[in-house]
């Protein structure tokens, strides 16, 4: 997840090719923020602003990520913390957090479905899902991964 040479950290991809249960995530290694590919990239606020709903995904997947590895806190206590710097950012924007959430609720698919396992990424870290007690979740992934190899 660091930079080797200057320590800052080191995403080299953002992936939107693949289905990602709940919306978005990373691989292992902490380079790759995946968001799911059927999520769109922007929406219209009602002030008619433009919302770059990536972005504060991305800033959310960089937070916890680096929180888990670099600060070994476990799953539940880093998504928080998370969820309060993508929330910090968006009112920093003048983004109203509602609106935001509002509309990312609508591809956030918490009863996960079959078609979320159609295209999952081969190297999709599952711990927010063991974290979360989604057994049936992560066998699936497993078993998606196993086969992709």
């Amino acid at each position: 997840m660091k930079c080797n040479h200057c320590g800052h950290i080191d995403i080299s991809e953002i992936n939107t090719d693949y289905n990602v249960p709940y919306t978005a995530g990373y691989n292992n290694s902490g380079t790759v923020i995946y968001i799911d590919s059927r999520l769109p990239e922007i929406f219209i606020d009602s002030q008619g602003q433009k919302v770059d709903v990536h972005k504060y995904l991305i800033i959310h997947e960089v937070a916890e990520k680096a929180l888990k590895d670099e600060l070994k806190l476990d799953y539940n206590t880093a998504h928080s913390l998370a969820m309060a710097t993508q929330a910090q950012a968006l009112t920093r924007d003048k983004i109203n957090y509602d609106e935001y959430y509002g509309f990312l609720q609508k591809y956030v698919n918490y009863d996960i479905q079959p078609e979320d396992f159609e295209n999952v990424p081969p190297d999709l870290d599952i711990s927010p899902y063991v974290a979360d007690g989604l057994t049936e979740v992560v066998n699936k992934i497993k078993r998606i991964q196993k086969e992709e190899k």
